[in-house]
């Protein structure tokens, strides 16, 4: 009997002891877990909790559950895909796309702000690890594939398609008023009026180890991956990054950066594919050059302050140890792990026009880049049609049209003379019949006049 009550003593003695215990060192507390995107439906419903964590499970397209009904053309009656998060109540939790892609997304806002996957998130948002891939977002300001409105951490993302706006428009994001957009890219055709951008349109954070290649078009603040970098107390810094992309605009357009109020540092851009000598920031190379691993890593280079985190690879091989990676002497440098397939577009032109965009000669472009195309006849001549490897092209008798990368283009801008009017014999018979009878009835008139001037 003694023993049994030692025993029950020891044993309320022991959970006395663990439950103090218990209360100085609490159990460690696990992560919420992670909520499974799956469908169309899923990452809808991240707007429901915007300060949850999500992880995209699988590509997401235009056959995937809940398409047709959240993000086509048709629906919410032809406005497509809602944007998850506003200003008044942004995303604040974390969206690993585990490397997976969503496409086809349709967005058509043209009187909306914050547009895109996302369209506002707030500083204590994390994107990552996410394609955004043939993606149509159209807004009024702070557009983008991606993200409209960010304030948090993006990485490791990238977008293609067309993006279309007014002010603060980005192939991937609309607007980066503070954060980081880092180990990102964008191959998009972006189009607005004021503050346009190939990655970003109105940087405000840090944007690093990025690019950009697709078309970019605009009235002012206009440049290959930034439109307007703004200086500040925050300031808007950009490094290591480059953009390839054509860029046109009437007022601040660079081949990198259109207008520049804060830091660019050891960034190129492309003076023959982009058409410009000019950036607010950055330095200009030649298509050569910047498939030389030199460029990047020689810091006698000129414009390079920092060399960058790049080793070169064999085709089809890439090296994850290093941030870039490029095949020397015939890639464009190209993120970790992301080696993208480019294509060749070899343009030309028969007698009487050129082509203006992107201009004559061989350019490269990664696949599914859309092309804009544009021919100029000369005076006495018209555009006819577009030739050669065409099956891509928007429409072939435009003169003004696009062409999609799908592989290796060569193309032909064809010309016709303007017909002469047509000679109408009749009328012209006719007309002369009437000048002779005219003639003649002047000359009688004229010689009886005399004979009437005597009789007098």
């Amino acid at each position: 009997m003694k023993e049994k009550n030692t025993l029950l003593c020891s044993l309320i003695s022991f959970i006395i002891v663990f439950s103090l215990a218990s209360a100085v060192f609490p159990a460690p507390v696990e992560a919420s877990p992670s909520a499974q995107i799956r469908d169309w439906y899923d990452l809808h419903a991240i707007r429901n909790d915007l300060d949850g964590h999500y992880r995209l499970m699988n590509d997401l397209d235009a056959t995937t559950a809940g398409y047709m009904e959240l993000a086509s053309a048709t629906a919410n009656d032809g406005k497509g895909w809602l944007p998850i998060g506003t200003s008044a109540d942004p995303f604040s939790g974390s969206f690993d796309g585990q490397e997976y892609e969503i496409r086809d997304l349709f967005a058509n806002r043209p009187g909306e702000q914050s547009v895109g996957v996302f369209g506002y998130v707030d500083a204590r948002g994390v994107i990552e690890y996410i394609g955004v891939v043939n993606a149509t977002a159209t807004g009024n300001s702070y557009v983008a594939a991606l993200v409209g409105w960010n304030e948090g951490t993006l990485s490791n993302s990238y977008s293609t398609g067309t993006v279309t706006g007014q002010m603060s428009v980005g192939g991937l994001v609309g607007v980066a008023s503070e954060g980081t957009v880092s180990t990102c890219y964008s191959t998009a055709t972006v189009a607005g009026q004021g503050g346009v951008g190939g990655l970003v349109g109105w940087n405000g954070g840090m944007v690093s180890n990025s690019y950009s290649t697709g078309t970019v078009t605009g009235n002012m603040s206009v440049g290959g991956l930034v439109g307007h970098n703004i200086g500040g107390v925050q300031g808007g810094t950009v490094s290591s990054s480059y953009s390839t992309g054509s860029v046109t605009g009437t007022s601040r357009v660079g081949g990198l950066v259109g207008w520049n109020g804060g830091v660019v540092s050891s960034s190129f851009w492309d003076t023959e594919t982009s058409g410009l000598m000019v950036s607010d920031g950055g330095t200009g190379k030649t298509a050569a050059e910047l498939m030389s691993i030199a460029t990047f890593t020689d810091i006698n280079t000129q414009g390079l302050d920092q060399p960058w985190d790049m080793t070169a690879v064999d085709p089809e091989e890439t090296d994850d140890t290093y941030t870039w990676n490029m095949v020397d002497g015939a890639t464009l440098p190209f993120l970790s792990g992301k080696q993208l397939i480019q294509h060749h577009l070899t343009i030309s032109s028969t007698e009487g026009g050129q082509v203006t965009t992107p201009g004559e000669g061989t350019h490269a472009y990664d696949a599914g880049t859309v092309v804009n195309l544009a021919a100029e006849a000369e005076e006495g001549y018209r555009f006819a049609d577009w030739a050669g490897a065409v099956d891509t092209i928007g429409d072939v008798t435009a003169a003004e049209t696009a062409i999609t990368m799908q592989g290796d283009n060569t193309i032909r801008a064809n010309f016709e003379e303007v017909p002469s009017a047509p000679v109408n014999r009749r009328l012209i018979g006719g007309i002369i019949t009437a000048v002779l009878v005219a003639g003649v009835v002047a000359f009688l008139v004229l010689r009886r006049r005399p004979a009437q001037a005597k009789k007098r």
